[in-house]
């Protein structure tokens, strides 16, 4: 027989699955509560807080944490919020209160006056197509504005119109190749255009031509310079327009009507009285009213059958002179620069093709309904603004401190969140704005954005634009500091900070669920395949943007990825295993992909729903809903990962962890409590280096309030703000004295209890909560010999018996080993040994101490299963593990062995 001894090193392994062969000597089956660590070996997880709960029952909602500036005073805000579809609730977590969720009333000005709860029917957004809240809702924080998406709801476009211009009635004669100019060459005008019959149903195109009227000298005729411009010109189109003074209007066929109404020019227009002669044969003269404009009104009417484009101006004087228009011209010199304020017409731009052409409408300098300025780029019908319908949409949670006056809360500079649709109602967010309405173009030249009509899969910001992505593969992008966007600001020229809209192509991808802002690009995530939004590192715009295939991972719906230092961390769910990889970009060009869950095949179960990460503490965690978070923690050296383990932490009393998020060093949970009598949601906090000794779960310091000496009964009655169960096994301590509390009764609560103990210590300083437990199961040692092809795998031509285990503990508080065998008896050690007689009151309280623990085992490797825990609320810390075995060849064993 052979006696050798084994050293497991730094109890930091973690839990694996593989079998014997692949597993290395410090990992362990199974570690619940225990926390593995390259400093301290295995030690008991620390404590988790209670910060508060939740207002109502949100075992299925979807949690969100929110941080941020104080808005008026104290320190950094740190809430929860908690998303239903028939309700919203949100936590303080620095003081513990709940914060109401209101719909204000606002000023002409904006200002908020007031504001009441919000009530089911103001959540009709979250209610649509009857969404799974963890799964369907995602939330997202900018500045103080969280916007909630619902992933069923169908984005709709919506409109909103006002009363038709209506300058858009008329018509104009413009002389625009004669302005400024003192004469011109004589000529005739011609003028010609189409209009719809209705009695012959058909269109009939009208052609006039009127001559020029004077002839004083010469070829040429000379205006009275006053005006400054060829008002004569304009005049005589009008007089023949109505039909003036012997000249004959174009008429219809049939019913010999005006096609033209004549215009109220004694209101819209200044003119001016002459005589002068209009027909040199006969030597007659007349007198009619001049325009001193270079352009002529003519008011055709809405609806009265002009078709759009026909209208066309020539004069015989010279090339181009004149324009004939009414919506729409061939170039912008046909454009005069003065008009009626509200005037839109088309510019065509290359005749194959409608992409160049664009809108105009003209703004007067004043605001007067005629007169001098600039024409604007718009859209066809300025007055119908068409955009996403706001309720249809994702809305916003904004972050609020009341006023002194407690104006919506009824607290003096209370906390709270103002619910409301992103209709520009909410004028500190986005400039009031809400959701941008087209402002210039059509569906040609400014397409509407392409998840209308369809749900939104995904959301985040990128490159300071709003990013939405639909389960199609649309990708959106708003415009560049604009988030709520999705329209270009000019079609005459493509703008770097113009939105983005792009189609990923990619047939085996599946659906698209995930949008993650990734080292230098934006990752498009589908279930099967993941692509790559880049500029080359540099400034993302429509002109050089560009998407690239970079992966093809099998991607879970559930769990969003999240970025952990330079990797992205994502899960594959199949049916028979789990399995969580790290992505990192390996060059410029490639990607690849490392797993970090192949030592645990098997271990992960149910449907993973959550991921977060941490960078500070080195670790993260998956959450699927059940009691545990499965914990993976890791240690970095330099660039080389030295520790890589998974355990499981599990809260108290809980029946399922709803959320978890790291933030910095802190981990704050969401766990919902099925208490006596009912359930409740409540938020915690976890710190993995905290070092205070107490350890507890639901740990809380009571005030002094909730304390209450019963006189006669020898007990205080501390007041709980949560429920506890009957299950619940109570601490309570007394930090004054150091000393822990005799826990004489608990009454049990649905959403409060009361925990009665001995003596008066209402001038104490307390501290209570849920007792959880530290479990740690070792696998069965093994010596592993080395085959001839270099591979290890365990002794199996030996018997191995197992003579003593020798476990390290530092700074530790009374543990278990438990060793169980199949053909023994239990057997039970702890650490320090129990006394006997009066001296066991000593260890009441035992302090921290260090040293080994010896077990004599005398068992078979295979025989032997060794559990350590720990039920008390104190730390426990484990070194390493040595192990002294005895060999023996297996033809020197007897018969059965």
């Amino acid at each position: 027989m052979v006696l050798i001894k084994q050293v497991t090193g730094n109890l930091s392994g973690g839990v694996t699955t593989l079998a014997e062969a692949h597993r290395l000597p410090n990992q362990t089956r199974e570690q619940i509560n225990a926390e593995p660590s390259v400093r301290d070996g295995l030690r008991k997880r620390a404590k988790t807080d209670y910060l508060g709960k939740f207002d109502g029952d949100f075992d299925n909602a979807k949690f969100h944490f929110v941080t941020g500036s104080p808005l008026f005073t104290g320190g950094p805000t740190k809430h929860m919020l908690a998303v239903k579809t028939d309700g919203v609730s949100a936590v303080d977590l620095n003081s513990g209160d709940q914060l109401g969720i209101y719909k204000c009333t606002r000023d002409s000005n904006g200002f908020i006056t007031g504001g009441a709860p919000v009530v089911s029917a103001d959540l009709a957004y979250l209610a649509e197509n009857s969404p799974d809240p963890q799964k369907d809702f995602q939330l997202l924080t900018v500045e103080d504005a969280t916007i909630v998406l619902n992933k069923k709801a169908v984005a709709a476009k919506g409109s909103t119109s006002t009363t038709r211009p209506d300058p858009n009635d008329y018509a104009y004669f413009f002389c625009k190749g004669l302005t400024g100019q003192s004469s011109w060459t004589k000529g005739a005008v011609t003028l010609a255009f189409e209009r719809w019959n209705h009695n012959n149903a058909g269109t009939t195109t009208y052609r006039t031509t009127i001559p020029q009227a004077f002839s004083l000298s010469g070829t040429t005729y000379t205006y009275d310079t006053q005006f400054g411009n060829p008002a004569d010109m304009c005049s005589m189109v009008r007089i023949a327009f109505a039909g003036e003074n012997s000249w004959v209007s174009p008429t219809t066929a049939a019913s010999s009507d005006f096609i033209f109404p004549h215009t109220d020019d004694t209101t819209d227009f200044p003119t001016v009285n002459r005589s002068v002669t209009y027909n040199t044969s006969g030597s007659n003269s007349a007198t009619f009213k001049i325009y001193p404009h270079a352009v002529l009104p003519i008011k055709i009417g809405q609806g009265s059958g002009f078709i759009e484009g026909s209208f066309e101006a020539g004069y015989s004087g010279g090339d181009d002179f004149v324009s004939f228009f009414y919506g729409t011209v061939p170039s912008l010199d046909s454009l005069p620069l003065m008009c009626h304020n509200g005037k839109t017409v088309k510019v065509l731009g290359t005749p194959t093709t409608e992409y160049d052409d664009y809108y105009l409408t003209f703004r007067t300098d004043n605001g007067a309904y005629w007169g001098r300025g600039v024409w604007e780029e718009s859209t066809s019908q300025p007055w119908i603004k068409y955009g996403p319908d706001p309720d249809t949409m994702p809305h916003v949670l904004v972050r609020r401190q009341d006023t002194t006056l407690g104006t919506v809360t009824g607290t003096s500079l209370a906390y709270y969140y103002e619910w409301a649709p992103m209709d520009g109602t909410v004028t500190d967010i986005n400039d009031g704005d809400g959701w941008s309405t087209r402002e210039v173009g059509d569906d040609i030249t400014n397409p509407h954005p392409a998840f209308f009509d369809k749900t939104i899969a995904a959301m985040t910001v990128y490159q300071g634009r709003l990013a939405f992505c639909t389960p199609e593969g649309d990708v959106c992008l708003s415009e560049a500091g604009k988030m709520f966007n999705f329209y270009r600001t000019a079609t005459l020229a493509l703008l770097d900070s113009d939105p983005i809209i792009l189609t990923v192509s990619g047939g085996d991808a599946g659906r698209y669920r995930h949008l993650i802002p990734f080292s230098r690009e934006l990752l498009i995530v589908g279930d099967n395949a993941q692509f790559s939004l880049n500029n080359g590192g540099g400034v993302v715009s429509p002109a050089t943007v560009s998407i690239d295939r970079v992966s093809g991972y099998e991607v879970s719906e559930y769990a969003t990825p999240t970025v952990l230092e330079n990797t992205a961390v994502f899960v594959s769910q199949g049916e028979a295993r789990t399995q969580v990889w790290q992505m990192y970009r390996e060059n410029d060009t490639a990607y690849n992909a490392i797993e970090s869950s192949d030592s645990i095949p098997g271990y992960i179960t149910g449907t993973v729903s959550g991921i977060t990460t941490s960078s500070v503490v080195g670790a993260y965690a998956l959450n699927n809903s059940t009691q545990d978070l499965l914990m993976h923690s890791y240690f970095r050296q330099g660039n080389q990962v030295v520790m890589q383990s998974w355990w499981k932490m599990r809260v108290a009393g809980a029946s399922r962890v709803n959320f978890a998020y790291f933030y910095g060093d802190t981990l704050y949970i969401s766990a919902t409590r099925t208490t006596d009598g009912g359930t409740e949601t409540v938020a915690l906090s976890y710190e993995p280096d905290n070092e205070t000794v107490f350890k507890a779960d639901l740990f809380n310091a009571p005030e002094a309030a909730d304390l209450d000496y019963i006189t006669g009964t020898g007990v205080t009655e501390i007041t709980v703000p949560y429920g506890i169960s009957s299950d619940d096994t109570v601490f309570a301590y007394n930090t004054t004295d150091d000393v822990e509390l005799t826990v004489q009764s608990v009454t049990t609560g649905a959403s409060s209890a009361v925990i009665s103990v001995v003596g008066d210590v209402t001038t104490k300083d307390l501290v209570y909560g849920i007792r959880f437990d530290m479990s740690v199961r070792l696998h069965h040692p093994t010596l592993p010999i080395r085959n001839t092809e270099g591979s290890q795998s365990p002794e199996r031509a030996a018997r191995v018996l197992i003579n003593k285990m020798d476990m390290t503990y530092t700074d530790t508080r009374p543990f278990e080993v438990k060793v169980e065998s199949p053909y023994r008896q239990t057997r039970t050690y702890s650490r320090p040994a129990t006394l006997i007689g009066n001296l066991s009151s000593v260890l009441e309280n035992p302090r921290n101490s260090s040293g080994v623990l010896e077990l004599g085992i005398h068992l078979p490797t295979e025989e032997a299963d060794i559990t350590i825990s720990d039920t008390s609320p104190w730390p426990v810390r484990l070194e390493n593990i040595q192990w002294e075995m005895s060999y023996r060849a297996r033809s020197k064993t007897w018969a059965g062995r």
